[in-house]
């Protein structure tokens, strides 16, 4: 199809990327990621003066929160490895743990802390120690994925590290180092 830019309606887009979604398919995501090229690429044109109508203004982005999945530690089996500290391993996270264990000590704290928080790694390592608060056991995240504050409530196992990590840090504001 040889087309002006102009001459394409936002109907022909949609059918375009209905038959693309379902030809390729595409998640929600990806189609979304495409109208929001489209209309970057429109709305650049028309700043530059290249057209005066933009037919893609009016597509509309659905809603991705379906599209969201949840996934949970141990939900494959580990391939077999050579590797013979890791052939007792039977599950991921046993292996997890035995390779840190084996070859990133220093780092056990975080991927405890990471394993029993669910924090995002910008979270964590965005982390500061005014941001936890021992006496009332609660860890203030600033901002998280979406830009907004929330809480996490740590287990004990997640307040031994921090107070472990407290005792290492010195006079460092942040409670991680990437």
């Amino acid at each position: 199809m040889n087309l002006q830019a102009e001459s394409i309606s936002r109907e022909d887009f949609e059918q375009w990327l209905n038959a693309q979604a379902i030809e390729r398919k595409w998640a929600l995501a990806t189609r979304n990621r495409y109208i929001a090229l489209l209309k970057l690429t429109y709305r650049r044109a028309e700043e530059d003066g290249k057209i005066v109508t933009n037919p893609v203004r009016l597509l509309k982005m659905r809603n991705e929160a379906s599209n969201a999945r949840i996934r949970y530690l141990n939900e494959h089996k580990p391939l077999p490895t050579e590797i013979g500290y890791l052939q007792d391993c039977s599950d991921e996270e046993s292996r997890l743990r035995a390779v840190i264990t084996a070859e990133y000590l220093g780092h056990l704290a975080e991927v405890e802390i990471a394993l029993h928080t669910g924090m995002r790694k910008s979270e964590q390592y965005g982390l500061r120690w005014v941001d936890v608060d021992f006496a009332r056991k609660v860890i203030r995240i600033r901002e998280s994925k979406h830009g907004d504050p929330r809480p996490v409530y740590p287990n004990s196992t997640v307040m031994s590290m921090l107070e472990f990590l407290r005792t290492k840090a010195g006079h460092s504001e942040h409670v991680f180092c990437e």
